[in-house]
């Protein structure tokens, strides 16, 4: 995770393809939502693609949303970001 001011950027996780079905993924997504939260940080913000239909609904199944607004192209093959507000979060 990439701190940004009061946030945090969720950037590169993966789980190997042998490992993946296993829960894996949403324990090191809980960790790094934990992780965040112990460090006062109010979200944590991921560029995904729209492709990953299984990652996004590991990324909705922890809580965040689509950012409908997004416009940064930094990321080549990033068209989808997600937020996690942690200022009123009851996961």
């Amino acid at each position: 995770m990439v701190k940004k001011k009061n946030s945090y950027e969720l950037a590169k996780m993966a789980v190997t393809k042998k490992y993946q079905g296993r829960g894996i993924g949403k324990m090191l997504l809980k960790e790094c939502i934990d992780f965040a939260k112990q460090n006062k940080a109010t979200e944590i913000f991921l560029v995904t693609n729209d492709s990953l239909k299984i990652a996004l609904n590991l990324y909705q199944s922890c809580g965040f949303e689509f950012d409908l607004n997004y416009d940064d192209n930094r990321y080549e093959r990033g068209n989808t970001k997600m937020v996690l507000n942690l200022t009123n979060d009851k996961k």
